[in-house]
């Protein structure tokens, strides 16, 4: 069976001289550790099975220090910022054992012991915010979920007015715009999300002959699930002319994929916008809510949730 290589690094690099830990041996710890979400303390026993014997104490100071060192080239690739003109942001939680250092013995009064466990579990995430573009890929770790968070990071990195963002439903209301409603850069929504939205309407708003339900029919809304099954199509197409564009250039690199992309995909994109105008003043917050209901409850039918 093959050992990993315990190879010390030169005093010169400064790299954790006082250690036996290597550069590709923190990268490894570090991949186990995020990647992973394996506790440094099960770190600590997997390396110890391979005869690297490190303290899960050693490790989180070998982690910091890593961290530190890395600090200037994170904030030197932010400032890359002001020159993108395209950028998409996500987040997703990270299980962050080390936030939450009590236990809930007891459930809250009047709850269950399985909703008790699950706010527990919400109570140790943490998140990681990773903004991406041509130049940027950075990725920002927080205890908070809050679209303030990558906009800081966005406006204190001098964003340009006309660089187009991408984000999720999450990033909505004020996010690119200031206090006085200013715009501060554009600011849209990703295809992918607003295709499954229109998949969810379809899936849980009609019986399974493909009729709309009794809640929509009442409300009007079974001209909405046809028009759904349009702006799913439409969408689909959408990406699937997009993949054929790129392997096209990828195959050719004379062709200019912004040309093509002009000539063939932005016309489908305008008509799919020209056509949500058109039906978004129809949607009201009234003739939204029994759809809502009725589709929410068909979806935890389907998961077998009371």
């Amino acid at each position: 069976m093959s050992t990993l290589r315990q190879t010390a690094l030169s005093s010169k690099t400064d790299f954790l001289k006082k250690t036996s830990v290597s550069v590709n041996l923190m990268a490894y710890i570090i991949y186990l550790w995020i990647r992973l979400k394996s506790p440094l303390n099960r770190v600590a026993v997997s390396l110890a099975e391979y005869g690297i014997k490190l303290s899960r104490q050693q490790l989180y100071k070998d982690v910091g220090i890593t961290s530190f060192m890395l600090q200037p080239v994170y904030e030197h690739i932010k400032t890359y910022i002001k020159e993108e003109k395209n950028l998409c942001i996500d987040e997703t939680y990270f299980q962050c054992r080390e936030k939450l250092k009590s236990r809930i013995e007891e459930p809250p009064s009047g709850g269950s012991k399985r909703k008790a466990q699950k706010s527990l579990s919400k109570s140790m995430r943490s998140y990681i915010y990773g903004i991406a573009g041509e130049r940027v890929c950075i990725f920002n770790h927080d205890i908070c979920r809050d679209y303030d968070i990558p906009k800081k990071i966005l406006l204190e990195n001098g964003i340009d007015i006309n660089t187009y963002v991408e984000t999720d439903g999450f990033y909505r209301g004020g996010f690119n715009r200031d206090e006085n409603d200013e715009i501060l850069f554009q600011h849209g929504w990703c295809w992918i999300h607003c295709k499954r939205n229109f998949c969810v309407l379809m899936n849980y708003g009609t019986k399974t002959d493909d009729t709309p339900i009794d809640a929509f029919i009442k409300c009007h809304w079974e001209k909405d699930i046809e028009e759904g099954r349009w702006f799913c199509d439409k969408i689909s197409n959408a990406f699937h002319i997009l993949h054929q564009l790129t392997d096209k250039c990828k195959k050719d690199s004379r062709l200019n994929i912004v040309e093509l992309k002009n000539k063939e995909l932005r016309p489908i994109i305008e008509e799919i916008c020209t056509e949500a105008n058109r039906i978004y003043p129809d949607i009201k917050s009234t003739k939204m809510k029994k759809p809502e209901e009725a589709v929410l409850k068909s979806f935890m039918q389907l998961l077998c949730i009371s």
